[in-house]
């Protein structure tokens, strides 16, 4: 019998949604500035991915994730920077967004308790799905971490296994999928790809998984591209739980 898996992608521009779609991704994750780790996209953006994913399709719409994340560098954010990243969540909420993408530390690297709740249960009175992204891999405590999204009812987490990529950080990701014990999603990104996927599953248990699928395009750059996508997504489909 298969297991059902998911193919999240990372897309910085509304084109990339389209492919992701193409390609048949089961989610998106809509960000923008990748060199910067991903910031809060523009609500134009927010609003045409999401008029992207409702368009009339033979297969189940994807589901349409936004980065909440209003500066580059580090995750230790002012009360300012806080309330702007619950203004954000309501906008995405407003324009049609499933779920967002979260993430905040203290300045001892532990997860920012006190806001991480706020956030979600403002996204719960919202509809919204929540992951915690890969701030997660700066805590100093990550299986305690993890007990405590799970219990704040976080859906998932974005981590590479505090590790440099998903492949280098396997034990770690192993280590949070059996932790997990099915309460929350563990999540693996960075540097996945269809040559490593099915190394990936095989090693850490995991059925999500998270990768921004880009190739060379014609001008010699990196864009999310659909062939990539449905590459990802046919290693997981023939994989057999």
């Amino acid at each position: 019998m298969k297991e059902k898996t998911d193919f999240e992608v990372c897309c910085e521009t509304v084109e990339a949604v389209r492919e992701a779609i193409l390609g048949g991704a089961s989610r998106v994750e809509l960000c923008q500035a990748l060199p910067l780790d991903g910031l809060t996209p523009s609500a134009a953006a927010i609003n045409l991915s999401a008029q992207l994913r409702d368009e009339p399709r033979d297969h189940e719409p994807i589901k349409l994730m936004v980065l909440i994340r209003p500066r580059e560098g580090n995750f230790i954010y002012s009360e300012l920077e806080k309330d702007v990243m619950l203004a954000d969540i309501e906008m995405a909420a407003s324009l049609g967004a499933d779920g967002v993408v979260i993430g905040a530390l203290t300045s001892e690297l532990t997860i920012d308790t006190q806001w991480t709740l706020r956030a979600v249960q403002k996204a719960r009175r919202l509809g919204l799905s929540v992951t915690f992204h890969r701030a997660f891999d700066r805590v100093i405590n990550p299986l305690e971490a993890l007990e405590f999204l799970a219990d704040a009812g976080v859906d998932r987490i974005l981590t590479s296994g505090q590790a440099p990529s998903a492949l280098e950080g396997t034990d770690m990701l192993r280590q949070l999928v059996e932790r997990s014990a099915g309460r929350i999603s563990i999540m693996p990104g960075a540097g996945i790809s269809s040559g490593n996927i099915a190394e990936i599953r095989r090693l850490t248990g995991a059925t999500e998984f998270h990768g921004s699928a880009r190739l060379r395009n014609q001008d010699g750059e990196l864009a999310t591209d659909r062939r990539e996508v449905a590459a990802i997504v046919r290693e997981l489909q023939s994989i057999i739980a």
